[in-house]
């Protein structure tokens, strides 16, 4: 099994009904950090629990599509971290048009990749100046963003987690960050 550096966020149902995007910002900012520590990307499988009796998808279901768009609108770098499982529903949830419902349980998806090039290239730029900014140079940065690259094409091969792993670069070990209410 493919391992990947990074770690997994744990989010609630009741934070994306109300569009609760506060915990992101603390990820986001631990990704930040561990992939100008390591000079790798470090990923983020995103989990959102509370939906396992829900037979939609995720990215079928109205409060996840405004909670994603509304992680993109404050953090239009956020497609750049993501793992291939995570690209996949952030984004069929910010272009619903591109999955279709068939009878049953199966959907048709058809990606538009003029549409998601321009969103990934877009959130690639954004992470590139945020991680100069953090005092990487080009040539830190070009392995970094082949990486988040790769994740693209991954994403189009439909490979999920169980296809990989992601461990946290510190610990050597699968993490999950969750709020502790």
């Amino acid at each position: 099994m493919n391992q990947v550096p990074g770690f997994m966020a744990e989010f609630e149902r009741v934070a994306v009904v109300h569009k609760d995007t506060s915990d992101v910002s603390g990820v986001r900012d631990d990704l930040i950090a561990l992939t100008v520590e390591s000079q790798n990307l470090c990923q983020l499988e995103v989990v959102i629990t509370g939906y396992n009796e829900d037979p939609r998808a995720l990215y079928d279901v109205p409060e996840v599509r405004r909670w994603i768009g509304a992680i993109m609108k404050r953090w239009p770098d956020m497609l750049f971290w993501l793992t291939p499982g995570s690209l996949w529903i952030f984004l069929l949830s910010l272009n619903p048009e591109m999955v279709e419902a068939l009878p049953g349980h199966g959907h048709r998806i058809a990606f538009d990749t003029e549409v998601i090039a321009h969103q990934v290239a877009t959130t690639h730029v954004a992470a590139e100046a945020i991680l100069r900014e953090k005092g990487l140079d080009a040539a830190q940065f070009a392995p970094i963003h082949k990486t988040a690259r790769d994740n693209l094409f991954a994403m189009y091969e439909k490979k999920r987690f169980g296809d990989y792993i992601v461990i946290h670069p510190k610990h050597n070990q699968p993490i999950t960050y969750r709020r502790t209410v």
